[in-house]
């Protein structure tokens, strides 16, 4: 269980972004975080996973940090790695999720990464990076909470269907922010909250 109670916090001293807050978020639940740009759903994301500390208040993040995925709105890479010694490194090494060859393998053939295997990482396209951030629901892990922000960005429409797909068969808590309405607007699995 996660919650807020009476947070306050602001960048920038009395220009609160969020000003005596409270959000209770249960297990299980998949939750969509909406609200136009600035309105502080990236840095709500940030404070439930402990990255930023609030002014005031109560947090509770009562949840298992080694079963939770964090997925940013701007992808990260390693330039002069290829896809398939990124991907390793991004599984294993950052995650700890200790996969094979095969199951690495099964990862870059479900998300269609075969022709970019041998490609370095600076020659890549923002989708395909972006492939290869959200490739850890595509493994057999078993995910307890996930945090994603914007994870449908710079996706290609079949990769984007996949990827809802996905996300909706999961049993694990889930708080997605997420701009393009017509992906999630006509799922009843997603409890909204509005900033």
């Amino acid at each position: 269980m996660i919650e807020l109670k009476n947070i306050d916090f602001f960048y920038k001293e009395k220009e609160f972004l969020l000003k005596d807050y409270t959000l209770c978020l249960n297990d299980k639940i998949k939750y969509w975080l909406k609200g136009k740009n600035g309105t502080g759903k990236t840095t709500l994301l940030k404070i439930l996973l402990g990255i930023l500390k609030v002014k005031n208040g109560t947090c509770v993040l009562n949840y298992n940090k080694k079963k939770t995925l964090f997925i940013p709105s701007t992808p990260f890479y390693e330039p002069y790695m290829s896809l398939e010694d990124f991907l390793t490194f991004y599984l294993n090494k950052m995650l700890n999720m200790n996969l094979d060859y095969k199951s690495i393998n099964e990862v870059i053939v479900k998300l269609e990464l075969e022709s970019n295997r041998h490609t370095l990482c600076k020659d890549l396209s923002k989708g395909t990076i972006q492939k290869i951030i959200i490739s850890p629901l595509f493994t057999d892990f078993q995910w307890d909470y996930l945090f994603m922000d914007e994870p449908f960005e710079h996706l290609d429409m079949d990769t984007c269907k996949l990827l809802k797909s996905k996300i909706i068969s999961l049993n694990s808590f889930v708080l997605i922010i997420n701009h393009k309405e017509h992906l999630l607007e006509n799922t009843i699995d997603f409890e909204r909250i509005h900033l």
